[in-house]
C-alpha cells in the first residue's frame, strides 16, 4: 500500500547538471537538499514513523544540483532513530510518485546518521571489505539539508533493490526478504521458537514479526527453506548457498559485527537466486568493529552475554556452532569440510585487510575525506575530538577500531585452526586453454600439503557449481602418480566455463582463487561449428499471442534450418535441463530447407503434433538442442521473460538475441510494427499558482523509432496555444537527452482556469496524447495578503482529543494559526471541504485570532 501525505509542490528552478562520478564513489561527499512545504516536517516524519514504513512525506530533492519532484521521504532505523533527535536516518524514494525517476539508476536512497560510531568510518570501511568477497552495497557520504538548514553528514548506503539484484544475480524478481526484528510472540498456532531463522510453522503469518517480504511473492519458498534449515539438513545445499553463508559468517565474526545473524534476527537480506538456493547478504554495518557488544537478548540466542573489549577480541570463531538457537550457524558448521572452508575464508579476510594494517590505513584515509564535513555537522552525536581518536582508541563505550582488531588478530593467529599449514597451489589451468563446445576438457593443478583436491565448475552464469574429485594417480591426465599434480577431465557443452579449486588436509583447507566462489577462473569456450540448425526464437509466457491446434496458449520453441537442404530430426533431442540432455526426443520429422519448425513446450504428449514433455520457465533457464549422439548443437541461457514477448535471433540464425514485442512463430524473425510514443509520467509545478507565477511542465516520453515533436497545448479560457517542449537541459526539462521534456505556461489573471495536454509524434507519424481523454487543469488563485493557515487536522479522532461540550465525544477537528504580527478578525471568512461550495460555513461575528495564536474548530 502506498500512502501519500500530500503537499503543494514548491517551485525550484532546474539547471542542467552533469555529474561525472558514481553516486557512491568513496572520494565524493554528496549533497542532498530536501524541501517540504510544511515547516513542521520533523514532527510529521516522527508521526509517520509510528504508522509504518509505507507512510511518507512528499517533497522535492536536489542531489548534487539535479532536481527531483514528488519524492517520498520517511525516517528509518531501530536504535538509530529517536523522535527526540534532530539527526535521524532517512529513506528517500525518488520514484515514489514519478515512475523511473532515478539518479544514476538509483531510485531509493538510504542514509544512516552515524549513531554509535564516533569514528564515522565503521560502515563505509566494513562495506568496502565485504564487497571484496560477496554481494554487498556501496557506501560513501552525503550532507543533508532540509528546508535550507544543514542537518548533518550521513553515510550513504546503496539500497538492496532491483538494480542491485540485477547487478549481482542477473535477475531481480525472485523472493527477497529483509529482517524486521519486531518484538513479540508469533500468532497462536505457530511454533514458539527462539531460534534465529527458526521454522515457526506453515502459515506465513507466523513470520511477519521476523521477516519483511520485499518481493511480490515468496512466503512458501521461505518457509520451505527454514524447514530444511531446521529439520532436513541433508537437503540443505539444495536450499542454501553454503559458500555465501560461510563468507558472511567469516566476515561478521572476524570483524565483531554482532548486530547481525550472529546474535540477533536482524540486519540481513535473504534472496532466492535462480538456482533455487537462498543466499544471505549483509546489511546495516554501522555497528561493525565492536559497535554492538551483546551476543543476544536475555533468555534468547546467546543467553544475553555482554562482551567487554577482551571478550570481543577473544570471541571464538565457532561461536554458536553448537547452539540450536542458531541453525544457520550450527547446521552449516557441523560439517567438517564446511569448518575448514569457513576458516580459509576468515584467514583470507584477515590477511588481506587486518594483519597487513590495510584497514587502519584505509580508516584514516576515509576520515581525511570527511574531516571538514564532520567539523561542520551541527548535530553530530560525538565531538570532533572523539572523531579523531576513535579509530585507535576507545571513546566512552565505543571501542577503538585498531585497539579491537589488533587484539583480535593476535588472538586468532594463535589458534590451531589458523596456524595449521594450508594446501598451496601453482599452475592451475585446463587443456585446451580455449576449448570448443561439446568436447572433453582436462583440468590440472599443482597442489602441495593436500590429501584431497576438488574442482568446482559450471557453464551457466550464477548456476550451481558441479564438483569433481581431482586425482594424482597418473590416470587422469595429471602426469605421474604422486607428483603433486592433480587432474580430472569433464565433458562440457556450450558456454564459458567458470571454475575454482578447493584442497584440504586433515587440519586446514584452501581455495584458488582465494575469493572463490565469489571469484573464479574462466575458460572461454568457442561456439559449436557443426550445427546448421538453430534455436531461433521461443516464447516462455504465452498468454494471447499464438495458440496450438487445440486453442491452447502454450510455450513454444522455434528451430531454423540455415541450409538449402531438408534435414531429418529423427532421434534429435530437446531439453531445458543440462543434466538430462535426452529429456525429449524428436519423432520421425524433418525441418525444411531454409525453413522453420515449431515445437510446443507444454508437457502434453497426448496432443497431436510436436509437443515436448517440458515447459519453459519464464523466470529463466536454458534450452539445449542435441543430435542423436547427444552432441550439443545449440544452446541458449536466458533470464526472466515478459508475457507475450518472445526472445529470438535477429536476423535468423545470428548470434544477436533480441525481444520481439510481436512474436513471429514458424516464420522469419522480423521487427515489430512501429509502436507509438509512450508517456511514462507528467508533472507540473506549482499546482496552485498565483497570477505572477509561471507553471513548469515536465513529461517523460519515449519511442522505439525516435520522436519528431513533443508539444504542449494549453487553453487559458481564450483558445489553445501550442508551445514546443524540449529535451535540451535548458527548458526546465532535467538533463539533455534523458527523454524528459519541459516547457512553461505563463501567468494569467486571478481565478483563470488553464487546461492543457501534451502531444508527441514519432518519425512514423504515430501520435500519442497525454492524457488520452480528460485534460489536465489548474486555476490561478491569488491568496490574500493576510495568511491565516490551516495548521493541523485530525480526520479520524477516535480516542485522542475529547470535546468537553459534546458530553465526552471525539469529533473530527482542525486548527487555524495566525503567523502574522497583528490580530485578525475572522468575521466574513468561510470554511469548506468542497471547492464548488466555498461559502459552505461562515465564521460567526466576534471570532478573532491573535498573532502567533491557534484556533480550534470541531468538524462535527
Amino acid at each position: 500500500m502506498k500512502v501519500v501525505l500530500s503537499a503543494v509542490f514548491l517551485l525550484l528552478l532546474m539547471f542542467p547538471f552533469a555529474y561525472g562520478q558514481d553516486f557512491y564513489d568513496i572520494e565524493t561527499v554528496n549533497t542532498i537538499e530536501l524541501t517540504f512545504q510544511q515547516s513542521n516536517w520533523d514532527y510529521i516524519l516522527d508521526s509517520l514513523f509510528e504508522l509504518g514504513d509505507e507512510y511518507r512525506l512528499i517533497g522535492t530533492a536536489v542531489i548534487n544540483g539535479q532536481f527531483f519532484d514528488s519524492v517520498g521521504v520517511r525516517y528509518k532505523g531501530h536504535s538509530s532513530y529517536s523522535a527526540n533527535r534532530v539527526k535521524n536516518p532517512f529513506n528517500i524514494k525518488l520514484d515514489y510518485i514519478i515512475e523511473n525517476q532515478l539518479y544514476q539508476n538509483y531510485g531509493t536512497i538510504k542514509l544512516a546518521n552515524g549513531f554509535s560510531d564516533p569514528s564515522f568510518v565503521r560502515e563505509t570501511l566494513a562495506y568496502e571489505i565485504a564487497r571484496k568477497y560477496m554481494p554487498a552495497s556501496k557506501a560513501n557520504y552525503i550532507n543533508v539539508y532540509v528546508n535550507g538548514a544543514l542537518i548533518g553528514l550521513y553515510t550513504n548506503v546503496q539500497a538492496v533493490d532491483k538494480y542491485f539484484l540485477n547487478n549481482f544475480f542477473y535477475y531481480d524478481d525472485n523472493p527477497l526478504f529483509k529482517d524486521i526484528n519486531v518484538d513479540g510472540f508469533p500468532p497462536k498456532g505457530c511454533i514458539n521458537s527462539s531460534a534465529i531463522w527458526g521454522y515457526l510453522g506453515d502459515d506465513s503469518s507466523c513470520y511477519v514479526n521476523d521477516f519483511e517480504m520485499k518481493s511480490d511473492s515468496g512466503w512458501s519458498e521461505l518457509m520451505d527453506f527454514l524447514y530444511v534449515l531446521s529439520y532436513q539438513t541433508s537437503y540443505l545445499e539444495d536450499e542454501f548457498d553454503i559458500d555465501r553463508q560461510l563468507w558472511v559468517l567469516a566476515f561478521d565474526i572476524l570483524l565483531i559485527n554482532l548486530d547481525s545473524q550472529v546474535a540477533y534476527q536482524r540486519n540481513f537480506y535473504l534472496y532466492q537466486v535462480l538456482t533455487g538456493q537462498f543466499t544471505p547478504m549483509v546489511w546495516d554495518l554501522n555497528m561493525c568493529f565492536g559497535g554492538m557488544k551483546d551476543l543476544g537478548g536475555g533468555g534468547g540466542p546467546g543467553g544475553g552475554s555482554h562482551l567487554d573489549l577482551t571478550g570481543m577480541q577473544h570471541l571464538d570463531p565457532f561461536v554458536h556452532a553448537d547452539n540450536s538457537n542458531f541453525p544457520a550457524i550450527k547446521n552449516v558448521l557441523s560439517n567438517t569440510t564446511h569448518q575448514k572452508m569457513f576458516i580459509a575464508h576468515m584467514k583470507t579476510i584477515m590477511e588481506e585487510n587486518i594483519s597487513n594494517g590495510w584497514y587502519e590505513t584505509r580508516a584514516n584515509y576515509l576520515q581525511t575525506i570527511i574531516d571538514d564535513d564532520v567539523q561542520a555537522d551541527p548535530n553530530k552525536f560525538y565531538s570532533y575530538t572523539a572523531f579523531l581518536t576513535n579509530v585507535d582508541n576507545s571513546y566512552n563505550d565505543a571501542v577503538g577500531i585498531t585497539q579491537l582488531m589488533e587484539g583480535r588478530e593476535s588472538y586468532l593467529s594463535g589458534l590451531s585452526e589458523f596456524t595449521a599449514t594450508q594446501p598451496s597451489f601453482r599452475n592451475i589451468g585446463c587443456t585446451p586453454a580455449s576449448p570448443e563446445a561439446n568436447t572433453t576438457v582436462s583440468f590440472t593443478a599443482d597442489v602441495s600439503n593436500a590429501t584431497s583436491v576438488m574442482l568446482a565448475y559450471r557453464q551457466i552464469l550464477d548456476g550451481v557449481f558441479d564438483e569433481a574429485i581431482m586425482y594424482d594417480d597418473g590416470a587422469h591426465n595429471d602426469g605421474a602418480a604422486g607428483d603433486g599434480t592433480y587432474g580430472v577431465s569433464v565433458a562440457i557443452a556450450t558456454g564459458d566455463i567458470n571454475y575454482y579449486v578447493y584442497a584440504k588436509n586433515s587440519n586446514a583447507g584452501a581455495f584458488s582463487p582465494e575469493h572463490a566462489a565469489f571469484e573464479f577462473y574462466t575458460a572461454e569456450v568457442s561456439a559449436p561449428t557443426n550445427s546448421d540448425i538453430y534455436i531461433n526464437e521461443f516464447l516462455a509466457s504465452n498468454a494471447t499471442t499464438y495458440a496450438d491446434q487445440n486453442g491452447e496458449y502454450d510455450d513454444w520453441i522455434e528451430l531454423y534450418n540455415s541450409t538449402d537442404d531438408d534435414i531429418s530430426l529423427n532421434g534429435y533431442y530437446l531439453t531445458d535441463d543440462l543434466a538430462e540432455p535426452d529429456q525429449w526426443i524428436f519423432p520421425d520429422t524433418f525441418i525444411a530447407a531454409n525453413g522453420y519448425l515449431l515445437i510446443w513446450a507444454d508437457d502434453d504428449g497426448e496432443q497431436e503434433g510436436l509437443h515436448a514433455n517440458f515447459k519453459i520457465s519464464a523466470s529463466g533457464e536454458s534450452l539445449i538442442l542435441s543430435n542423436p549422439s547427444l552432441t550439443v548443437l545449440d544452446q541458449i541461457t536466458f533470464g526472466a521473460q515478459t508475457e507475450d514477448v518472445s526472445y529470438g535471433r535477429y536476423p535468423d540464425g545470428a548470434d544477436n538475441w533480441i525481444e520481439f514485442t510481436v512474436p513471429t512463430p514458424d516464420a522469419s524473425n522480423t521487427l515489430a510494427i512501429n509502436e507509438p510514443p509512450e508517456f511514462e509520467w507528467t508533472v507540473y509545478t506549482p499546482n496552485r499558482p498565483t497570477s505572477t507565477q509561471s507553471v513548469y511542465v515536465q513529461t517523460k516520453v519515449t519511442d522505439d523509432n525516435g520522436l519528431t515533436d513533443v508539444s504542449l497545448k494549453y487553453d487559458a479560457e481564450s483558445g489553445y496555444i501550442t508551445r514546443t517542449m524540449y529535451d535540451d537541459g535548458n527548458h526546465h526539462d532535467s538533463q539533455a537527452g534523458d527523454n524528459i521534456y519541459g516547457t512553461s505556461i505563463p501567468g494569467y489573471s486571478n481565478m483563470t482556469w488553464v487546461s492543457f495536454y501534451i502531444e508527441a509524434a514519432d518519425d512514423s507519424a504515430a501520435v500519442t496524447l497525454e492524457p488520452e481523454a480528460i485534460q489536465l487543469k489548474y486555476q490561478i488563485i491569488d491568496l490574500p495578503s493576510i495568511e491565516i493557515r490551516i495548521n493541523e487536522i485530525m480526520a479520524e479522532n477516535d480516542t485522542t482529543i475529547v470535546d468537553p461540550d459534546s458530553g465526552g465525544g471525539y469529533p473530527d477537528w482542525f486548527e487555524l494559526y495566525n503567523p502574522g504580527g497583528s490580530t485578525v478578525n475572522l468575521e466574513g471568512y468561510y470554511l469548506t471541504d468542497d471547492l464548488t461550495e466555498p461559502a459552505k460555513w461562515a465564521i460567526p461575528a466576534g471570532v478573532t485570532i491573535d498573532p502567533g495564536e491557534y484556533l480550534l474548530f470541531r468538524a462535527d
